[in-house]
This record gives structure tokens, sequence and C-alpha cells, in this order.
């Protein structure tokens, strides 16, 4: 296998409408949850995301770097149709 795909982020404050200024500065809001943990609204860099998921997928898992280390797997990802 190659090199491990990680992705840097960051806890949020910020939620609901909030979240549109958020993107307007570049950011990607994010939830990270899974069994046993508490779900975190994470943010992170665009052109970070959007490389990330192009390498990863939902098939391969991804490094999540902020605090403590994670590994994660991409369920979903919304994109604007407009």
């Amino acid at each position: 296998m190659g090199d491990k795909i990680t992705l840097k982020i960051e806890t949020r404050e910020l939620h609901g409408k909030k979240v549109a200024k958020l993107r307007e500065a570049g950011l990607v809001p994010g939830v990270v949850y899974g069994a046993g943990v508490d779900a975190m609204s994470v943010q992170a860099p665009l052109s970070e995301v959007t490389k990330v998921v192009k390498d990863a997928g939902k098939h391969t898992p991804v490094q999540l770097i902020g605090g403590k280390k994670r590994i994660a797997m991409i369920k979903d990802v919304d994109r604007d149709p407009v």
C-alpha cells in the first residue's frame, strides 16, 4: 500500500446558518462520528478536503490530524448543485 492519506482538521464552534461564513472563508465544515465516540464538529481548508476526497474516495481510510489522531472513512460528500 502507498502512503497514508492525512487531513488536518480543527474543531469548529459555528453551527447552523453561521457555517456559510466558514465556506466564504474557504473552509469546509464536517462532522466526525462513530460507535462509542461523541460526534465532533470540524473544519478544514477546501483545497485539502478536495484533494483527500479525490485520493481516498469512500473506500480508503483517512488519518485525521488535529488534537487526537483518528482514522476515519468518508461516508458522504454534499456538493452545491449550482
